[in-house]
Parts: structure tokens; C-alpha cells; sequence
């Protein structure tokens, strides 16, 4: 659907973060094991969705893990070790833009360039999203992203920006 219709205009709700809030943090994971040419690598957006985890959790930052409903755990491995490693995590199955107004994140993490994105533009949130460089989209649409959304390439990047944007108000 558009953007502009009354379903996204009905559900949509105005963010605010308190001062002392806890940091929210939503991670949007994708399915892994596609095999496409274009598309990025399965083992380096497991290890992205591993180390991010890993991360958050050495941070004391419980995420809401989003996952679409029915999934197979062939397609999402990283689920097993959420449900293993990282207890606190909480792991959710709403839409998306159901999450963001129930959860209201400071941040959203995103594992890779898909659709997922579309939903999460719509409300004036910061936006992460890994790239592999085999996902890069044309460079018109890279310089347009770049205006709103904070893309990283590598664990390294996702690092830095996740802690200056932790640290600055909405």
C-alpha cells in the first residue's frame, strides 16, 4: 500500500522518548539462507545478526528481535541462539508498524535492504542498515538513503554510529 493511505494515517503515532527512558531498540532480522546473486551473503548477515546480539547484550540493551510471522528456523538460525544466549531479548511476531507504536525505539536495526525498510521510513525514527557491498542499490537511490537512513558495510561501522546515536535525543 501507499504511504499516504489511511491505513499507515490510522496507525501512525507520534514518538516520544522521556529523559532517563530506557534505550529501545528494535533489530528487524531478515531470512538468511536466499542464495541470489545480488542479494548479500547468508554467512555474513548471520554474523552481522550474531554480533549485533552479542553487542547489544554486553551493552545490558534487551532489543525487541522482530521476525515475521510462520517463519521457518531454517531461514532465521539466529533465533536459536537469541533463545539460548540472549534470554532477555524479547522476540515479536507483530507488524511492524504495530511494534514501533507499541515499543517506541530510539533506534532500528535492519540486517539488510528489503522492503522492511519502506515501513520503518514512515516514522521519524533512526534508521541502521547493514549493506553488503553485493546489495548495494544504484548510487542515486545510495545518496537518497544516505539522507535518512545511517548505512553501515561492516560490524566495525555499525558499532560507531549505534553509540553516537545512543547517545544524542530524538
Amino acid at each position: 500500500g501507499c504511504f499516504k493511505s489511511l491505513y499507515y494515517l490510522r496507525n501512525k503515532k507520534k514518538l516520544n522518548l522521556r529523559d532517563g527512558e530506557k534505550l529501545k531498540i528494535l533489530f528487524i532480522i531478515g531470512s538468511i539462507n536466499e542464495v541470489f546473486l545480488k542479494k548479500n551473503s547468508f554467512i555474513d548477515q548471520y554474523n552481522f545478526q550474531k554480533n549485533v546480539c552479542e553487542f547489544l547484550n554486553k551493552k545490558n540493551i534487551n532489543p525487541i528481535i522482530k521476525i515475521p510471522k510462520n517463519i521457518s528456523i531454517l531461514n532465521f538460525p539466529i533465533i536459536k541462539k537469541i533463545n539460548d544466549d540472549f534470554k532477555n531479548f524479547k522476540i515479536s511476531e507483530k507488524k511492524i508498524f504495530q511494534e514501533i507504536n507499541k515499543s517506541n525505539p530510539k533506534i532500528i536495526i535492519l540486517d539488510r535492504l528489503s522492503t522492511t525498510l519502506y515501513e520503518c521510513l514512515f516514522y521519524d525514527l533512526n534508521i541502521i542498515l547493514f549493506l553488503d557491498k553485493k546489495e548495494k542499490p544504484y548510487s542515486d537511490v545510495l545518496q537518497i538513503l544516505k539522507k535518512r537512513v545511517y548505512i553501515v558495510y561492516n560490524f566495525h561501522e555499525f558499532k560507531n554510529v549505534f553509540e553516537k546515536l545512543s547517545k544524542t535525543k530524538i
